[in-house]
């Protein structure tokens, strides 16, 4: 692993796709990281529903995560059609 304080020597894989070193942090490079963000967030309340472990969460977390993917899927959308 690299010190978070150097740059990335052979980029950043995403689960788009891989990101070289000087193209980090542009706008796109962003984008790549809310869209894993969003997908990870998606994945964890798949999991927790399908083990039944919802029920034990504090609905407000839950919402509050659903709120946020929702939220930034209409801002994406609302973009895209711009």
């Amino acid at each position: 692993m690299e010190d978070e304080k150097e740059r990335p020597r052979y980029g950043i894989w995403h689960a788009d796709r891989l990101i070289p070193p000087d193209d980090l942090y542009s706008e796109t490079e962003v984008e790549l990281f809310l869209n894993d963000a969003i997908e990870i967030g998606e994945k964890v309340i798949e999991f927790l529903e399908k083990r039944s472990i919802l029920t034990k969460i504090p609905l407000d977390i839950i919402s509050d995560l659903e709120g946020i993917i929702h939220e930034f899927k209409e801002r994406k959308r609302g973009k895209s059609n711009n």
